[in-house]
């Protein structure tokens, strides 16, 4: 049998194909690895309200842990709550982490980043949803709306400082003032100042005392006018019943009674009175102009 020698064409088309090969398998692995194609995996649903720009096949996070992708979004018809569907493949691996009390929520990736499915961890005393079990969702939450609150925030906080910082402001002119008030006082000025640094006012009031404490002694002794109204009973009953006397006078010239209550409520009289004390002034006046009109002297 003869024997054949490898051409360097040949060798290099085998070298080539080898090399291909390799390349070929690495791409396989890494890829693999990524999107994780021989992991096995299970499906869980998640019903949304909306989805905010959600795509087929965007990330699945676990706790900031990529361990799946989204595998289908579909309308669905319910009664009440959400109304799209979302089917999410998630590794198995991490099935007894998510449990009844885990919940899905869009978010962001990075600050303008794609839209992911964020699922957090749930309680070892809750059982693990079972493939094809619907996982709670929550309220969505992206970048703008962080940013917005956030806003919000840093403007009541700015706010915050501006009333601060006004209220400084006053606390030291009110500091201020206080040192000049002080300051005067020391010095003697002010009424104040003179009340503290004047020995003869502090003697003033020193002796204004004593004759106050001396008047509430007698008080308290019932001597004196006072004392004894605020001691005596039988005092105190008798300026009552001069009260009650003088109330009853003044209703019964209220009422018209009596001749000062007729003088003070019968319009007419009032008048004559004052007639007759107009018709005596005249008369007086007369008298006085022509004296011998009204006097008549006869010599017997």
């Amino acid at each position: 049998m003869r024997s054949r020698y490898v051409t360097w064409a040949e060798l290099r088309v085998g070298i080539l194909v080898t090399v291909s090969v390799l390349i070929l398998t690495i791409v396989i692995v890494v890829l693999g690895q990524k999107t994780n194609i021989f992991t096995r995996k299970y499906t869980l649903k998640t019903i949304l309200s909306r989805v905010e720009g959600l795509t087929v096949g965007a990330p699945v996070w676990l706790a900031g842990v990529e361990v799946g992708n989204v595998k289908k979004i579909k309308f669905i018809e319910l009664s009440e709550g959400g109304r799209i569907e979302v089917l999410l493949s998630i590794n198995r691996s991490v099935m007894e982490l998510i449990r009844e009390d885990s919940v899905a929520i869009i978010t962001s990736k990075g600050l303008l980043g794609d839209k992911i499915i964020y699922i957090t961890v749930g309680s070892k005393d809750k059982k693990h949803i079972e493939p094809g079990g619907t996982l709670p969702s929550g309220e969505f939450t992206d970048f703008a709306t962080v940013l917005e609150k956030l806003s919000s925030a840093i403007s009541k906080l700015s706010d915050l400082s501006e009333r601060i910082n006004a209220i400084t402001v006053e606390l030291n002119k009110i500091s201020h003032k206080t040192e000049t008030v002080v300051s005067k006082i020391e010095s003697g000025k002010g009424t104040l100042g003179k009340l503290i640094s004047d020995e003869e006012i502090y003697n003033n009031l020193k002796n204004a005392a004593k004759n106050l404490n001396s008047v509430v002694a007698d008080i308290n002794s019932e001597r004196g006018f006072i004392g004894k109204l605020l001691k005596d009973p039988a005092l105190y009953e008798r300026l009552n019943k001069a009260s009650d006397r003088m109330n009853s006078f003044v209703e019964k010239l209220d009422k018209g009674d009596g001749t000062l209550g007729r003088l003070a409520n019968d319009e007419k009289l009032y008048k004559d009175l004052e007639e007759t004390t107009t018709s005596l002034k005249e008369l007086i006046k007369d008298i006085k102009e022509n004296p011998k009109k009204y006097l008549t002297i006869k010599v017997f």
